[in-house]
């Protein structure tokens, strides 16, 4: 009787700490990109902001495996898609990091934090879900709710920014589809390892051939492009960590409120206010996004 009592007590344990695990993720990722914003303004474009994060993660990520020691063994078959993962994952930080360049930071990760309903309807297309009038209800109320926050805006929304958001949607389903398919077998850390190797290649040979990395101006700069990277790194791992812990679909409902903390960052930060409409058309997306995944 003790033994089941102290093993629901643990199990409690487990889901509060990967919980507030998970609520750290989306917290920091919503920093990590205001605080990009902001390195923005003081100088820094996006070239240097990418370079600084892939490296900065890929030393975390060769940090971890030295520690922990996984088994590097993989066919070249699963490391050829590493590497792919590792192109798509660049086009998604230059996607992302271009949407808040020209829009607020909260309508971009809201635009971004779509992807689970893209995930829905291409397991519908593949037959790998059944078909639901509930989830198919949902979709509409996200997407009338995304549209509410869109032609609300009270200043001309660039349409280069949006759609870099949407792109930033689409290559992250397809990156999620593609890992869940082909690499969940493999260890993540490894794995992601190989794919930020080619992220970081790809910059640098961007650097040498096409692009020049332009640094921060000012020390409000360089804070903002440091903690920009901090947050970055933080957000990845801490989502890692909650899945572990409470599994994928706790952590990508609790992880789907980085939007909120994004619209309450972009405001605290960056001055960047949204109308009563698109807060309730906000708050209509996330909840639904939310029930979505639940339903699943």
């Amino acid at each position: 009787m003790n033994d089941n009592k102290d093993e629901g007590l643990l199990a409690k344990r487990r889901r509060i700490l990967g919980g507030v695990i998970a609520l750290t993720s989306a917290v920091t990722f919503a920093l990590n990109m205001s605080f990009a914003s902001i390195s923005y303004q003081h100088g820094a474009n996006i070239h240097a902001l990418n370079i600084s994060r892939a490296s900065a993660f890929l030393f975390s990520l060769l940090l971890v495996i030295a520690i922990k020691r996984p088994t590097l063994a993989m066919p070249g078959s699963a490391r050829r898609l590493a590497l792919i993962m590792g192109a798509l994952l660049c086009a998604l930080m230059y996607a992302l990091l271009g949407a808040v360049q020209t829009i607020p930071v909260a309508i971009a990760v809201l635009i971004f934090y779509t992807y689970p309903i893209l995930i829905a309807i291409y397991r519908w297309i593949r037959k790998e879900d059944l078909f639901s009038i509930q989830a198919l209800l949902l979709m509409i109320i996200a997407f009338g709710g995304l549209i509410v926050v869109l032609i609300n805006t009270p200043f001309r929304l660039e349409p280069e920014g949006t759609l870099f958001a949407v792109a930033a949607a689409v290559i992250m389903s397809l990156m999620l589809v593609v890992s869940e398919r082909n690499l969940v077998q493999y260890n993540t850390f490894v794995v992601m390892a190989q794919s930020l190797a080619m992220v970081t290649f790809i910059l640098l040979v961007l650097r040498l051939t096409l692009v020049e990395y332009q640094w921060p101006t000012s020390t409000t700069g360089w804070l903002a492009i440091t903690g920009s990277t901090i947050f970055y790194v933080i957000a990845t791992f801490t989502l890692f960590k909650a899945v572990s812990l409470i599994g994928p679909l706790r952590t990508a409902i609790i992880d789907n409120t980085a939007p909120v903390w994004a619209m309450v960052f972009g405001y605290l930060l960056l001055q960047q206010e949204l109308t009563l409409l698109q807060l309730i058309g906000a708050a209509t997306v996330i909840s639904s996004v939310m029930l979505l995944q639940k339903a699943r």
